[in-house]
């Protein structure tokens, strides 16, 4: 274990982006990037095709997970190890295919650009293929405000705890300096592996009820981190 890993700091009553924070990782599918309803539809597409219950947007953030293959069975397909593979290469497809009609979250690139004046780093930390994540940030014009891009090489998204803990070791900031910033039950465990404090936005990809059971901050949208 990294010698500065350790029990993430209570947050203080004001814990959003406060002036102690020098480094904010970043989540990118659901947290900057509002692609929820893209893989709704996509999703919906790939269970009418094999007889399945499709989904509204108030289900998909009921059953979504990390590993993605869970969220697969949970929805109800039979999934042999080449049946997963052909449907994350089919929905990662299709998803390549539409996602730029999605847009950033209101606020977004408002909010890196007032961080990175204040001299504040960004990096993502994504559960995404890397190449992809980087096309889009240099699509939307806000890759500028990153210093790290770290995700899979892969697009089975099979979560991202060892990609943060292996990054956080070459950070010099304090660890309590650090703050996480992401829309999944996932990325609280991923910070809570790597000892950093985190803040969900309920405007992404898991219902609020869910964000709230990990007990950290949560707020409704990206601009609610300066309140």
């Amino acid at each position: 274990m990294h010698p500065k890993l350790g029990t993430p700091p209570v947050p203080s009553a004001h814990p959003h982006l406060a002036s102690d924070v020098q480094q904010v990782v970043w989540d990118w599918n659901g947290t900057l990037l509002d692609d929820h309803e893209h893989c709704v539809q996509i999703m919906n597409g790939l269970l009418r095709e094999h007889g399945l219950s499709e989904l509204d947007v108030a289900r998909y953030r009921s059953v979504f997970d990390f590993p993605v293959r869970r969220y697969y069975e949970r929805l109800g397909f039979s999934l042999d190890e080449d049946r997963w593979q052909a449907l994350a290469a089919r929905f990662i497809g299709e998803y390549d295919r539409g996602v730029r009609s999605c847009k950033l979250h209101a606020g977004a690139a408002e909010i890196l650009s007032n961080l990175a004046g204040r001299g504040v780093r960004n990096t993502i930390l994504s559960a995404a293929r890397r190449a992809s994540v980087e096309d889009l940030l240099g699509h939307y014009g806000v890759r500028e405000y990153f210093e790290d891009v770290v995700g899979l090489d892969d697009h089975y998204a099979a979560g991202k705890t060892d990609l943060g803990v292996e990054w956080l070791k070459g950070v010099i900031a304090p660890l309590e300096s650090v703050l996480l910033v992401g829309d999944t039950v996932h990325d609280f465990e991923v910070a809570e592996a790597m000892g950093i404090r985190c803040v969900l936005v309920a405007a992404g990809h898991h219902a609020r009820e869910r964000l709230e059971r990990c007990g950290c901050p949560v707020v409704s949208n990206l601009s609610d981190l300066f309140e």
